[in-house]
């Protein structure tokens, strides 16, 4: 299901997973009306890593200057 995540001072809609080696991610930003999807078909620890550092960025482009 959907959580609620503080990031860098943004209140965001948020949901995250993975299943059978697949990982994604989904972040919404209700003021703004816009939101992303990330999609991995890999896991691994390399590739959360970058997933992790992949959010970080997109959410400041996205919405820090808002």
């Amino acid at each position: 299901s959907f959580f609620l995540e503080s990031h860098g001072g943004l209140d965001l809609i948020a949901h995250s997973g993975s299943q059978n080696g697949f990982i994604a991610h989904f972040y919404m930003h209700q003021p703004s009306r816009s939101a992303y999807i990330v999609a991995f078909n890999t896991e691994s620890p390399t590739t959360r890593a970058f997933d992790a550092a992949l959010r970080d960025e997109i959410v400041r482009r996205m919405w820090s200057n808002r």
